[in-house]
């Protein structure tokens, strides 16, 4: 794979990664899944047997998900009681860093080969417009955060 197509994968995974990020949202606003959203589906041109596709990718991957989070909770509390307590060795510290981020990459990684798998379905034409539609929206956010 050359490096253009890499690069534009990335690019897209970011994109894609907004329509299911876990930020805040403005007051009034609602997160949802794109691909079950009307608006979406008729700017991307998406069918429903695409978003039949995606919903089930996202349903299988959901499990594994929750799990990685839990885990980086449950290893984020073991770091910040360690720190908190100012007692550890520094060693300690360090391999309860260590645990923390290797927990934080896993999540990255299956969310990453979720949204991956959700590109797959996506024709090129749709993964063009799905970014214009999510670079819209993200300008549509960003203004509204300056007021």
């Amino acid at each position: 794979m050359g490096t253009g197509v890499s690069s534009r994968l990335g690019r897209w995974l970011v994109v894609a990664a907004l329509a299911t990020a876990s930020a805040p949202v403005a007051a009034g606003e609602e997160r949802h899944k794109w691909w079950q959203s009307a608006r979406v589906r008729a700017e991307v041109g998406l069918s429903d047997s695409q978003a039949q596709q995606i919903e089930a990718i996202f349903q299988e991957t959901l499990p594994q998900l929750q799990a990685a989070k839990a885990e980086l909770d449950r290893r984020q509390a073991v770091l910040t009681r360690l720190i908190e307590a100012s007692s550890a060795d520094e060693a300690q510290v360090v391999e309860a860093i260590e645990r923390v981020e290797a927990a934080r990459s896993a999540a990255a990684k299956l969310r990453t080969l979720m949204l991956y798998r959700m590109h797959r379905i996506l024709t090129p034409e749709q993964r063009a417009r799905l970014k214009a539609y999510h670079d819209r929206a993200e300008t549509g956010r960003s203004d509204r955060r300056r007021y």
